[in-house]
């Protein structure tokens, strides 16, 4: 209603113009134990689903920053990993979320996931309302290797699958129609518990290292800003 981008006032947000943002940085900071940020945008311009986040070649938090998006790219076919982009950008970005978020209240996973309005890099397939609903939970499915949930989910399902066998025949048919994608998902790309993240990490140093022979420039997108993104 004030006519302002939202995603620009992460610095110093207003109580009364920016309420919504200004009380999930205090939240964020009371809390002090936030592991990853997501902040979830549409793309008018680029296609294809990526992410932007905040962390240079000298970093050393280099290849942690990375490997979010790495294992997004493995259990999700519409997701880019070299659309991805790793610098803060211009002065107009040091106020979106991604950039308060890792710079000032110090979360390391701090990313902007951008999604396509229209398809991905091969132009070939329209984006469907399922496809953003596959991606994302391949959002969530990707923090099972990130921070070895691996037992706890093993027991979450464990426990959901023993209530609905308790339950009278009735409630657990109502209850696998009401929420499928939780007890009987689809099988993802890759088997989680087989991810090595050691090797992984090998792979990103190795793609550090081609991109820095190459040249390959690094800079940040639009974060979906309407004047950099000509809606």
């Amino acid at each position: 209603l004030a006519g302002m981008d939202l995603n620009r006032q992460w610095r110093q947000p207003s109580q009364r113009f920016h309420p919504t943002i200004f009380h999930l940085k205090a939240m964020i900071r009371h809390l002090n134990r936030v592991r990853l940020f997501l902040d979830l945008h549409g793309h008018s311009r680029r296609l294809g689903i990526f992410t932007y986040a905040v962390s240079h070649r000298v970093d050393s938090t280099f290849y942690r920053v990375r490997m979010y998006p790495r294992l997004m790219s493995m259990l999700c076919k519409t997701f880019d990993f070299d659309s991805c982009k790793w610098a803060v950008g211009g002065p107009s970005k040091r106020g979106t979320g991604r950039v308060v978020v890792r710079q000032e209240l110090k979360v390391e996973q701090s990313y902007t996931v951008e999604a396509s309005f229209f398809c991905g890099n091969d132009r070939r397939t329209q984006y469907t309302t399922t496809d953003y609903g596959k991606s994302g939970r391949e959002l969530v499915r990707a923090w099972v290797p990130l921070y070895r949930l691996h037992a706890e989910v093993r027991r979450a399902a464990a426990e959901l699958k023993a209530q609905r066998d308790a339950a009278p025949p009735e409630a657990g048919a109502a209850a696998l129609e009401a929420c499928p994608a939780i007890l009987e998902p689809e099988p993802p790309a890759v088997d989680l518990c087989d991810v090595d993240m050691e090797q992984l990490e090998e792979e990103l140093k190795e793609q550090a290292e081609q991109d820095r022979i190459n040249g390959k420039q690094d800079f940040s997108g639009s974060d979906s800003a309407p004047s950099a993104d000509n809606l």
